[in-house]
């Protein structure tokens, strides 16, 4: 799951097969907002020794898109993150906010500096199957926590912007 936009839980990425499933999925939508939650602690190791992990996405229609990760780790063993992909061109616009330009447009992605160093990467695509929907390959965003505690939560918010 590194090179998903899923969560790096004490070291671990998500796993899969049928026995790594999320749980505790609720969904509600009206024509104002939509959210999605579940607990994706299930879809990761015994090993990651995580009690839960929510995800929640709230979607504020044509103002807002935040996703809201609370936890609840047994240890904190190895470093854990956020990870983001992405084909926009990304900018850093000082401390919390990244810009994510795409052709015609452009997003703000905010987040809390003093919760989460972070890094991008290039990544190239090689399989020609995929290489045909993003041929200059992607963007990966990585937010390490600098600090994770046994419990927490963390918030990355993105809003459309004009530059």
């Amino acid at each position: 799951s590194q090179y998903h936009n899923l969560p790096l839980i004490n070291g671990q990425g998500q796993q899969q097969g049928s026995n790594f499933k999320s749980s505790d999925c609720q969904f509600e939508a009206t024509p104002k907002k939509v959210k999605f939650s579940l607990d994706i602690a299930g879809a990761y190791p015994k090993s990651t020794e995580v009690n839960h992990w929510y995800r929640n996405y709230l979607l504020i229609r044509g103002k807002s898109f935040t996703i809201t990760d609370t936890y609840s780790l047994k240890v904190v063993k190895a470093p854990s993150g956020l990870h983001f992909l992405s084909e926009c061109s990304i900018r850093f616009d000082g401390p919390g906010k990244i810009i994510l330009s795409g052709a015609d447009f452009n997003l703000a992605l905010s987040y809390n500096p003093n919760v989460f160093d972070v890094k991008t990467e290039h990544i190239n695509i090689e399989d020609q199957r995929i290489k045909i929907i993003w041929p200059n390959g992607l963007q990966r965003i990585r937010f390490i926590y600098k600090n994770i505690s046994l419990n927490g939560e963390s918030k990355i918010m993105i809003k459309p912007v004009k530059l």
